[in-house]
């Protein structure tokens, strides 16, 4: 740790105030009366604003990302306004704001607010949104949010029917929430027409134009600042309706506003990640390979649409098709609005699910074929060189990652001592799973579907040789500047510590969107190669040689001439020879800076493979991680350590998961995991070591999702499914909690299916 990174919640401005929001308790409510009069009597109270205050101020509803190919209403249904109006949604949905001189104040006086609630229907359940008859969330006539079918399903159908063998699991992926260190935060001022906004986020610019929209103030005239970010994992992708209601408050009052939500605010408000129902099918001919896989899922909502909360089936898909070449492919999926808290693909949501439903898919399948689960992977992962399906364009992945996990997990020992009850009254298993992260999320795996990623970078080098680089996405905590120095300072003969790297400020940084492929990583590349092409040609022109004699050296500068003659120059002696104009037919200073913005990027991603061995207590269902190794691929700019400890806090977020996590709604819509008390989160004291190994290669570019935790759940679904197969249990939905674990084990003791 050092002192640099600074919590949001400690930026502070003179002459703040500070903001506080009235939630909902109802699941549905309707909003008869909010009587203000009271709270704007107190001392040190502001401002006090409804829904209605923001809807009369001009204030739009906070736009989402479309996806292309998804059926879903491009109207103002299911958007979310800065403040309930009219209705309240579900349980912490906001219905006011109030600004104060202290953030008690302004706690306090938010708890006197009275409004007058009229409770009505809701529904919590995908089920129940779906029933006939079913109270229509967010207008409209039934609750049908987005819908995304790809393939032919007849076609599928017949392919499965034809298999030697076929696989078919019916699961429930359960909702869960985010857990920041830091909850959400921001401090908003604005002065001489223009809004400054320091909040805590990964993707600055997007939140620019979204609030630009929402607010209707040119871009121009909005500077969004995000500096290190912190684990992200998704959640920090979310652009805040709170945080845009905070923006506007700044505008209105002309003073700085701050507002620090509190642990309960973000797990009822904060976007969950989503509870879906997935029933799919994989068949598989006489030699074990998948002749096909149908996808059924429908997923929930919320009440209205998060960011990107529409996307998630095309993360699922992409997922789908990433790791397997899969002949046929057939995917429906359902989004659905219900009384809930919005969700989106936090977490690696859509590609976690997928990678869960392949990897069980191929264990059931497995056994079905009477072959090894091992074996039946080797047949049918991708090699490299070759691509995971026809709509692909480039997502290489290979076996030597699986090879490796098995090697280093003793798989064959394993295998044979495993499957029975031990004298100890404990059951073993061993899981496997291997995934493939396409860069750029859903980007490059099925194009037509989704928005192409956009990544930008300026690089320049000073007069003295010194270098800057422009990045336009903020880092996530995992000091990724470190690893863009590293490739900029190899290109240009610099050494890592004269390169310094911006980000996360609009003013400062390139425009970036919202799903970069590889962190500005390949854009930066791209500059820097330019700008190498460019010194050479200066230095050659300097020493007087020819641009084939020049070479960049490896401890830095630049070798002109060859053998022991070669003359070495440094970056700081061709810098400051350029812009003194000493150099013949030399660009001027301006040629020592290169941008360049790169689009359609489909050229890779990453891949990996992960083992996990447990023991369950049959007398309690308790699960032990006895094990867990994990093997993936890095790409050659990435930094090994620092790309460890993203994975290893990816991997406790999978693990927690796959054990304990579950957010759950009581019938009367009431949210029922509200603290740490009530909703289980990792300790490192619950977990074993973690066993990491990272393989280096050429076609691995650094992904935009973490993925340990795509990995994670499915490597210790299939352990306790292996663990429990001698009971004849063939699968068991997550969270593995004591308690489901044993219920399974005395259903499968009574003989009850």
């Amino acid at each position: 740790m050092t002192p640099s990174p600074a919590f949001t919640a400690d930026l502070t401005e003179h002459g703040q105030l500070h903001a506080a929001f009235v939630r909902s308790p109802f699941a549905r409510a309707r909003i008869r009366a909010i009587d203000t009069s009271a709270v704007l009597g107190r001392r040190g109270v502001v401002a006090v604003w409804t829904g209605r205050d923001l809807l009369e101020a001009g204030v739009r509803p906070l736009p989402v990302l479309q996806f292309r190919d998804s059926a879903h209403s491009t109207s103002d249904r299911g958007l979310q306004h800065g403040l309930a109006h009219e209705e309240a949604a579900y349980a912490g949905q906001a219905v006011a704001i109030i600004v104060a001189d202290t953030a008690w104040n302004a706690e306090q006086s938010a708890e006197q607010l009275r409004v007058d609630y009229e409770e009505i229907r809701h529904v919590l359940s995908i089920e129940e949104a779906e029933a006939p008859g079913a109270p229509a969330v967010a207008g409209g006539i039934d609750n049908l949010a987005v819908e995304l079918r790809y393939g032919d399903a007849e076609e599928v159908k017949r392919a499965i029917q034809d298999s030697a063998v076929s696989s078919r699991l019916a699961f429930r992926h359960p909702r869960h929430h985010p857990i920041s260190l830091e909850p959400r935060a921001c401090l908003a001022d604005y002065r001489r027409g223009r809004l400054n906004m320091r909040l805590s986020h990964e993707c600055p610019h997007f939140v620019r134009e979204l609030y630009s929209r929402m607010l209707d103030v040119p871009q121009s005239r909005i500077r969004v600042v995000a500096r290190r970010v912190g684990g992200g994992f998704g959640a920090r992708r979310v652009v805040s309706i709170e945080e845009a209601v905070i923006a506007w408050a700044a505008m209105r009052l002309g003073r700085p506003v701050r507002w620090v939500s509190e642990r309960a605010e973000a797990f009822l408000a904060d976007a969950h990640g989503p509870d879906a129902e997935t029933i799919a099918t994989m068949g598989f001919d006489e030699s074990g390979a998948i002749t096909g896989l149908s996808v059924r899922c429908r997923f929930n909502v919320g009440a209205r649409f998060s960011t990107f909360g529409g996307g998630f089936g095309h993360r699922l898909l992409a997922g789908l098709s990433a790791s397997y070449p899969i002949p046929v492919l057939h995917c429906a999926v359902r989004g659905v609005f219900t009384n809930t808290a919005p969700t989106d693909v936090i977490d690696d949501r859509g590609a976690g699910e997928a990678t869960l439903i392949l990897e069980r898919l191929i264990d059931t399948g497995a056994r079905s074929l009477g072959m090894d689960p091992a074996s039946l992977r080797r047949r049918n992962r991708v090699r490299e060189g070759h691509r995971a399906m026809p709509p692909g364009e480039g997502n290489l992945s290979s076996t030597s990652t699986l090879e490796r996990v098995l090697e280093r997990v003793g798989y064959g020992a394993l295998r044979d001592r495993f499957g029975t009850l031990s004298a100890q009254g404990r059951y073993t298993g061993i899981g496997i799973s291997c995934y493939t992260e396409p860069s750029g999320s859903a980007h490059g795996v099925l194009p037509e579907l989704t928005p192409l990623p956009l990544e930008s970078g300026i690089v320049r080098v000073h007069p003295d040789g010194s270098a800057s680089v422009y990045a336009g996405r903020a880092s996530r905590g995992e000091a990724s500047e470190k690893g863009i120095a590293q490739l900029v300072a190899e290109q240009l003969g610099a050494t890592e510590s004269d390169v310094a790297v911006v980000y996360g400020d609009t003013d400062a940084s390139p425009y970036e969107a919202v799903f970069p492929a590889t962190g500005s990583l390949k854009a930066i590349e791209a500059c820097a190669r330019s700008l190498r092409s460019r010194l050479i040609g200066i230095a050659a022109a300097h020493a007087g040689v020819g641009e084939d004699e020049i070479e960049v050296a490896e401890d830095g500068g630049f070798l002109a001439g060859r053998g022991p003659e070669a003359r070495r120059l440094t970056l700081a002696e061709l810098a400051a020879a350029v812009h003194e104009g000493l150099v013949p037919g030399a660009p001027g200073p301006h040629g020592l800076e290169v941008s360049t913005t790169v689009s359609g990027i489909r050229s890779g991603g990453r891949n990996g493979a992960h083992a996990a061995v447990v023991e369950i207590e049959a007398e309690t269902g308790r699960v032990e991680l006895k094990r867990y190794i994990a093997v993936d691929e890095i790409g050659l700019y990435d930094d090994a350590a620092e790309l460890d400890v993203r994975l290893r806090g990816s991997l406790m977020r999978g693990i927690s998961r796959a054990l304990w996590e579950e957010a759950r709604y009581r019938s009367t819509g009431g949210l029922g995991s509200v603290s740490m008390m009530t909703y289980t989160v990792p300790a490192a004291s619950r977990l074993p070591e973690i066993e990491t190994e990272q393989i280096r290669t050429r076609t691995a570019e650094r992904a935009d999702v973490d993925p340990g935790g795509t990995a994670a759940e499915a490597a210790i679904a299939n352990a306790v499914a292996d663990a429990l197969s001698p009971l004849g249990i063939r699968h068991l939905d997550m969270p593995y909690t004591p308690e489901r674990v044993w219920e399974a084990i005395r259903r499968a003791n009574q003989g009850v299916g």
